[in-house]
């Protein structure tokens, strides 16, 4: 089964109201992003994940999406569902499953995809 996750992280968090987009905030020493990253590259059913993350780190990615075998990057949208959307459209051919996700909100995606096997 060929799956592929897409994490919508193109937002800024700006509710929130750190310095930083939620999806870089640190938890247990490193950005929540991150966290969600490697749940999905760990699971053996996942092919590659699809990261819609802000415009400008298409050009300048933050140091924690830098070098990840099977971790494409694409333009996040105005909206969540735009920019699940743009990560749809550059899918890998032959991929049977979608699991969507929020970048800083994994956890019931992966229950999800545990129970399909």
């Amino acid at each position: 089964m060929q799956v592929t996750a897409i994490l919508a992280a193109g937002g800024r968090g700006t509710r929130l109201g750190a310095d930083i987009p939620k999806q870089l905030l640190p938890l247990g020493g490193r950005p929540m992003l991150r966290h969600s990253l490697d749940v999905f590259l760990a699971h053996p059913a996942v092919g590659e994940v699809v990261v819609a993350v802000p415009d400008d780190w298409l050009r300048d990615p933050p140091a924690c999406l830098v070098g990840l075998d099977r971790v494409r990057l694409v333009a996040g949208g105005r909206r969540r569902q735009d920019s699940v959307a743009n990560a749809c459209a550059v899918l890998a051919e032959g991929t049977e499953v979608v699991v969507s996700a929020e970048g800083v909100a994994q956890i019931a995606a992966v229950r999800k995809l545990r129970a399909k096997k």
